[in-house]
């Protein structure tokens, strides 16, 4: 026979006599102290540090910069052309008086007739009457070709960019979270035609050369909705005139 630990009746007596008491002060619901005010908006803000480094990338740049960027391209073209046409000269209105076309003078007929033959010429020919007609001379379906034109055209054009003498180029920071890029650029070329036309007009090549220093200001932010605002805005001013040789003796330009 099992006998009961005193401690567990113990409790069992405690928790049989206090438990419902418990239970009817639980059953009340309890007061309510919350605040019923929605929280305002509270914006948040973070920053951040960028660090980039920009005398490296100033290097690669002119290193890039000193070689520069070329390129060229040339075509001609071969045609021949002859005109063909009428007689421009035809009235097709006009009626001529003329000697009879079909007469000719140093022509002889011979006629055979009895067993003789006979050399005369047109007995029907009167030299002094004259016949109404159109241009005899005009075949209407006969064209008229005009010396064959060759015509040979082409063009050629080759330019190279790079640096401008040994100005560098260069990233500034500016104010307002601005950044400059500093573009220093050169332009030499040479532009022309082919053909007898370009050479007459001495438009075979013409050689062109520029400076001109680019400024590029980037400004970059966030909206509230973090997303990026760029600002992109450029000058610029010349280093070196544009320059291209004489058109026709007419001057530069």
């Amino acid at each position: 026979m099992k006998y009961f630990n005193s401690t567990n009746v113990l409790f069992c007596l405690c928790f049989t006599l206090f438990s419902c008491s418990s239970l009817e002060e639980i059953q009340i619901q309890p007061e309510s102290y919350a605040n019923d005010n929605p929280l305002t908006y509270q914006p948040s803000v973070i920053s951040a540090s960028v660090v980039i480094p920009l005398k490296d990338i100033e290097q690669k740049a002119n290193e890039l910069a000193e070689q520069g960027y070329s390129d060229e391209d040339s075509d001609e073209f071969h045609e021949q052309y002859r005109a063909k046409t009428k007689n421009p000269l035809y009235d097709p209105n006009k009626w001529l008086y003329t000697n009879n076309p079909l007469y000719n003078s140093r022509k002889w007929l011979k006629a055979c007739f009895l067993g003789g033959c006979i050399k005369t010429k047109n007995p029907a020919y009167n030299p002094t009457k004259k016949i109404k007609t159109k241009n005899p001379l005009y075949d209407p379906n006969k064209w008229l070709y005009a010396d064959t034109v060759a015509v040979n055209i082409g063009y050629t054009w080759a330019y190279k960019v790079g640096k401008f003498a040994d100005k560098k180029i260069q990233f500034t920071s500016l104010v307002d979270n601005t950044l400059r890029l500093t573009l220093p650029i050169e332009l030499k070329g040479s532009v022309g035609f082919k053909g007898d036309g370009a050479k007459a007009l001495s438009l075979t090549k013409k050689n062109l050369s520029a400076g001109i220093e680019l400024y590029v200001d980037t400004k970059i932010d966030l909206t509230t909705n973090w997303c990026p605002i760029i600002d992109l805005d450029y000058s610029y001013k010349w280093l070196s005139a544009p320059k291209l040789s004489r058109l026709m003796n007419f001057g530069s330009i």
